[in-house]
């Protein structure tokens, strides 16, 4: 009888997480108005959207963009919180670590200019960041969740651009602007492929909501998988010794670094140079002193490393969020110039790097290394950080399977990670 009960419960909760998934909400909302959705009133980061799934039981970061000295105060969850902008029109406040729930809530953001936003359908439960090379569409189908239980059980949030690469930080991974009715703005929807199964599975052990942000590299005919190094973020390449060239690029165009003030020390003395000797040079000649038609100028930085430019637009604009856990995939183009001789420094560096940009408390990361039989020099990454868990694979995975023809287990590698993550985390 308690069986019986039990189970009816569950359906109950399953039932009604359905009728709340983004879809329906969005079918409903579509037949009551065609008002389409426009720009949000206040600039928010980028997970706070619509149908968000918040990370439970930790310190919340929210955050955006105000005209500077502006008090934004959000309500949430029962709590109400304020901050005031700073001279950049950022603000940023912590709200306290929250219960998981199915019970969609809103959060509502005003500004003490009067504006004011409201976000709906929001649940909180577990949320994990994935992300890596380009082929992680993994079918849903090798889940073994029930298909009731797959069309509610977690949601997601993709890379819709095409940009997949940028030499700045960007508030957005998708967008220069905050308009939603934009398609290429990133939005919270139902998850399938490779955030659908392991979503399933985490939902399944818990029975809590799961949301999975989903950011793989840029793919198609015109791109190639980037290199680890473009997944560091720029202050931590000085971790790994092969990129201290880069990292020093870097921060030569960084405003407040040493390096950054030698740069403008070179710069200004070689405009002395110039005005002291090219002119006085090409005057007295009537000739470019270089030879070259138009003649040179001096220039404030040199050629920028493209180093940290994927992790510039698919992680930092989620910083500094609070997960779960961090899942990474590794392509073959990691490994692929030096047979992976790098790979131990590099990937350690990306690791430690990103835990300390997220706002969690050392969060779990989860990585694929290739086997020396697909990176014959491959090395350990030693030196990473608090926790973290490795899973060797010994085929870099399939882009597109084919159902009908399912690949050996062993090219499987987001369903190793998945089960990586569920061994080690949902015992």
């Amino acid at each position: 009888m308690i069986r019986k009960q039990k189970s009816f419960g569950v359906f109950v909760t399953i039932l009604g997480a359905l009728l709340l998934s983004p879809t329906a909400l969005r079918a409903q909302e579509a037949t009551a108005t065609e008002t389409p959705v426009v720009k949000l009133a206040i600039e928010l980061g980028a997970p706070f959207r619509d149908d968000a799934v918040l990370q439970r039981e930790m310190k919340l970061p929210v955050w955006g963009w105000s005209k500077p000295e502006t008090k934004v105060t959000v309500e949430f969850s029962g709590q109400k919180k304020s901050a005031t902008a700073g001279k950049d029109g950022k603000w940023m406040l912590d709200l306290d670590p929250l219960k998981a729930s199915f019970e969609p809530a809103t959060m509502t953001l005003t500004e003490s200019s009067g504006k004011s936003v409201t976000l709906k359908n929001i649940l909180v439960g577990e949320v994990w960041f994935a992300s890596g090379q380009s082929n992680m569409q993994w079918p849903a189908s090798k889940c073994d969740v029930g298909l009731l239980q797959k069309q509610i059980a977690s949601r997601m949030m993709t890379r819709k651009s095409k940009e997949g690469s940028s030499p700045r930080p960007r508030r957005f991974n998708v967008s220069t602007s905050n308009s939603l009715d934009s398609r290429f703005a990133s939005v919270w929807e139902d998850a399938d492929g490779f955030a659908a199964a392991l979503g399933q599975r985490i939902a399944a052990k818990t029975g809590q909501p799961v949301g999975i942000v989903l950011m793989q590299s840029a793919s198609g005919k015109d791109s190639k998988d980037a290199e680890l190094k473009h997944w560091i973020a720029g202050e931590g390449l000085n971790r790994a010794p092969s990129l201290m060239a880069d990292f020093e690029q870097l921060e030569s165009v960084r405003p407040g670094t040493k390096q950054y003030e030698a740069e403008v020390g070179r710069y200004l003395n070689a405009w002395k140079k110039y005005w002291g000797e090219y002119i006085p040079a090409l005057m007295t000649t009537k000739t470019v002193p270089d030879g070259l038609g138009w003649g040179t100028y001096p220039k404030l930085g040199a050629a920028v490393t493209e180093s940290a430019q994927v992790y510039n637009v698919m992680v930092s604009p989620f910083t500094p969020s609070s997960f779960k856990g961090i899942i990474f995939l590794a392509g073959k183009s990691m490994v692929e110039a030096d047979q992976g001789a790098l790979f131990g420094e590099q990937m350690a560096a990306l690791a430690n790097s990103w835990k300390a940009k997220f706002a969690c408390e050392d969060p779990q990361f989860f990585y694929t290394i290739p086997s020396s039989k697909l990176a014959p020099k491959i090395t350990q990454p030693k030196a990473i950080e608090g926790r973290n868990f490795a899973v060797e694979i010994n085929h870099w995975p399939i882009t597109k399977p084919d159902p009908k023809n399912p690949a050996p287990a062993e090219d499987n590698a987001m369903l190793a990670l998945i089960e990586k993550v569920m061994s080690e985390v949902y015992k």
